[in-house]
Formats: C-alpha cells, sequence, structure tokens
C-alpha cells in the first residue's frame, strides 16, 4: 500500500459510515461514508465485473477511500446480480432505487451536488441512473447491449445478463444500451486504448453519438492502460477526474423531492 493509500483510508476510519437497505433483499444496501470535513457533495459508486454476483462493491473500496479523503459523501452502492436474482432489468432498478433512496434519506442535510462513478457494467447502470444526478463518471462502461452481445465480451454476459438474445427482443437491449439513451447531464469518459474486456471503440463511438445528440460530454482516452487500472486512485487520470467533480454543477432542474 502506498503513503497515498494509506493516507486514504486513515480519512476513511474517521468517516462517518452506515449501512442503508433501500429494500428487503440482502444484496439491495449501500454502504454511505460521510467525511469528516466539509462534505463537498454526494458521489454513488457503482461497480462493474459484467453483471456477475462473484464481483461485489467491495471493488470500490480504493475509489470510496480516495473520495471520502477528497470530502465527499460516497455511497457504494450493492445490487442483485446475475446469479443473485439481478437479471435485466433488476440491477438496473436496484441502482435507481438505491439513489433514489439515500437521496431522499435524512442522513445527508443539504447536499448541492450528486453524481455517479460507475466501472464497466457499472458504468452502463451509472449511465442509465443518470437522469437522477447532476452527472455521471463511466469509466470504460458498457453502452451497447447488442454490440456486448454480437462480439460476446465477457464471455458471453451480455446473453446471461439479458437472459434472452437481441434478435428475439430488441426493444430489451436498447433500453438496457446507454448509446441509445442519450443522457442530458454532464458526462466524464474515459477508457483505456488496450481495454481487453470493454474494446476502446465502444466508447470512441459513444461519445461521438453522444456528440452528435448535442450531450455534454468530455472524453479521455488513456494510452497503453487496460480495464482494471481505471479504478485504481494511484494512477495518473484520476487527478483529472478530481478536478472534473470539483467542477461538478447542480442540475437545476432536477427533481428529488
Amino acid at each position: 500500500m502506498s503513503e497515498l493509500e494509506a493516507a486514504d483510508r486513515s480519512q476513511h476510519r474517521s468517516a462517518r459510515v452506515e449501512v442503508l437497505n433501500y429494500g428487503q433483499d440482502p444484496e439491495q444496501h449501500v454502504e454511505l461514508s460521510i467525511s469528516a470535513r466539509a462534505v463537498r457533495g454526494l458521489i454513488f459508486l457503482v461497480h462493474g465485473g459484467y453483471w456477475r454476483s462473484k464481483f461485489s462493491a467491495s471493488l470500490m473500496t480504493g475509489v470510496r477511500d480516495l473520495l471520502v479523503a477528497d470530502g465527499w459523501a460516497v455511497a457504494n452502492i450493492e445490487y442483485r446480480r446475475t446469479g443473485t436474482g439481478g437479471e435485466w432489468p433488476v440491477a438496473c432498478n436496484d441502482v435507481r432505487a438505491a439513489i433514489e433512496y439515500v437521496r431522499k434519506a435524512d442522513v445527508l442535510g443539504d447536499i448541492e451536488v450528486a453524481v455517479a462513478i460507475g466501472h464497466s457494467a457499472g458504468g452502463q447502470l451509472g449511465l442509465l441512473a443518470g437522469d437522477l444526478l447532476d452527472g455521471v463518471v463511466a469509466l470504460a462502461p458498457v453502452t451497447d447491449m447488442r454490440r456486448t452481445e454480437r462480439e460476446e465480451l465477457g464471455e458471453g454476459a451480455a446473453l446471461e445478463f439479458m437472459q434472452r438474445r437481441s434478435i428475439d427482443d430488441p426493444h430489451a437491449y436498447d433500453s438496457a444500451s446507454p448509446l441509445l439513451n442519450v443522457l442530458s447531464r454532464r458526462i466524464l469518459l474515459i477508457h483505456g486504448d488496450i481495454d481487453e474486456r470493454v474494446p476502446v471503440e465502444h466508447s470512441r463511438d459513444y461519445a461521438t453519438a453522444m456528440k452528435e445528440a448535442g450531450a455534454s460530454i468530455d472524453y479521455i482516452e488513456l494510452e497503453g492502460v487496460t480495464h482494471h487500472p481505471l479504478i485504481d486512485t494511484t494512477q495518473p487520470h484520476w487527478p483529472a477526474i478530481l478536478e472534473w467533480l470539483d467542477d461538478s454543477p447542480r442540475t437545476e432542474s432536477l427533481d428529488t423531492a
């Protein structure tokens, strides 16, 4: 563990931590960490793992620690996944329910800014829930479910998650694709150019489509970076993420009542 990581972990130990259950299932919970410092805003973390139950919110522990140390309240979302009843659209509904529950809970007071950071499949879920937020940071996200199925990414994860082929239910695949659901919130999209799990071409095409649709999107492509280093907070792209978060204005039209 680096000195920076140790300092971040120490900051998290001094944070107030609560576990909030947003549903009846044991997987439907959020670990909410509130910085001991003045809170800048609220960040929801959505982990990846191609929607499979063997991967959990613990993947985002390092990201949580960094953000708490930087003065944010952090809600690390666990959701039902493939193998725990979380096939489409359940996982997406869970993430949306978690965001709505935390935003309405009387534990944070008046939070001015709420943003999601999602990685891989969590990037997909964060983007699909982005209308509930002020912005989304999508790290190597899944954005096109038909293409994910066609390319058999994640060892056939799309078919496993969707429970039917796109040819049999194209509407479901389109509903699950951020590419076809333009988000009217700020987006920061980051992808490594040698990603072995979600090819970088997916994000290049997503960024182009969003810009053509008039969305507010910033795209950063990282040279020589694979998939998992995107959630390693010791990597050099994290200062750019923190700077983008600092510049995240509240969406005036957002209604959380």
